[in-house]
């Protein structure tokens, strides 16, 4: 390989292996995390990213940068910089802990969650677990959207694992993990739809994929869809009584027609665009205005 290019690639984040015995609760240790939604970037993290349903370790690794950067109690090595041989780089450790806490303060919301029973094992040690096989044994493209199948699986898992503590412990909190991305996503979608006119857009989509929802307007067409095949009898069942229906069923009947009638009234004024309800507005001001003008049809009195 070209020194330059070797070089080049000394200098930017390549993880180097750090073997050394540590306490558990050392910022070093290794951590493990876990999200059912979809795929998450982050940098620090091997591979640039969480992947979703895919446990996910985050571990120390080296970095050379300006030694002028790195504290003098931090630096493990220090060097020439290769592209400017008068000055010196020093190579510092990225801890785990820190990039952990940087990952649960913007991702905890969405339901991301620390697998801790796996919380300080080596890397080489969860691997033998075979954990991903285990508790989402599809491949990465054939990952089911929804939360529902996801968590089948994990609880069909869960019931097969023969006693095993540590899997029951990854299994619960990966069902931890889909309740709290689950209850994100719901709350999403509520908000969108509680808007007067909501724009759905792709992670919206997503979501509703994820929670096996339909959007509100589609299900209030459903809704409308079905009462009206029940209400397109009602006639012939009012004939076929006659005076012998019992009224309390006639006014049930009668408010459950004002029931669909205002639903159907709903998704007409939903699909109506923005210059449409100008020009409705504008129509009803101008027919307020016109009551007040005096009528042609009578004599003028002056």
């Amino acid at each position: 390989m070209d020194p330059m290019a070797r070089a080049a690639s000394e200098h930017f984040h390549t993880p180097q292996p750090i073997v050394e015995t540590l306490t558990f609760e050392d910022e070093r240790v290794n951590r493990y995390v876990w999200y059912p939604g979809e795929d998450l970037p982050w940098p620090e993290i091997l591979g640039g990213w969480i992947r979703r349903c895919r446990v996910t370790p985050i571990v120390p690794f080296l970095i050379w940068e300006r030694i002028n950067d790195v504290p003098e109690d931090m630096r493990k090595a220090v060097r020439r910089d290769w592209m400017d041989r008068d000055h010196q780089e020093a190579q510092y450790e990225v801890r785990p802990a820190g990039i952990f806490d940087a990952v649960m303060g913007q991702y905890h919301i969405w339901g991301c969650r620390e697998l801790t029973a796996l919380k300080g094992m080596r890397t080489e040690e969860v691997a033998t677990l075979n954990l991903d096989a285990t508790f989402c044994p599809w491949p990465s493209n054939e990952i089911p959207k929804a939360y529902s199948k996801i968590e089948a699986h994990i609880r069909d898992a869960c019931r097969n694992l023969n006693g095993n503590q540590l899997l029951q412990s990854v299994g619960r909190e990966m069902l931890g993990s889909i309740f709290a991305s689950r209850a994100y996503d719901q709350k999403i979608v509520d908000e969108l739809e509680a808007q007067k006119e909501p724009k759905y857009s792709n992670p919206i989509f997503r979501a509703l994929d994820r929670l096996e929802r339909r959007r509100r307007d589609q299900a209030l067409n459903d809704l409308a869809a079905a009462q009206n095949k029940v209400f397109d009898k009602v006639p012939e069942i009012l004939s076929a009584k006659g005076a012998g229906m019992d009224p309390a069923i006639t006014e049930l009947l009668k408010g459950q027609q004002q029931q669909i009638d205002l639903l159907t009234r709903m998704l007409a004024d939903r699909k109506v665009s923005k210059p449409q309800l100008r020009r409705r507005r504008r129509l009803q001001t101008e027919t307020v205005d016109a009551k007040h003008l005096p009528r042609t049809d009578q004599p003028d009195q002056t």
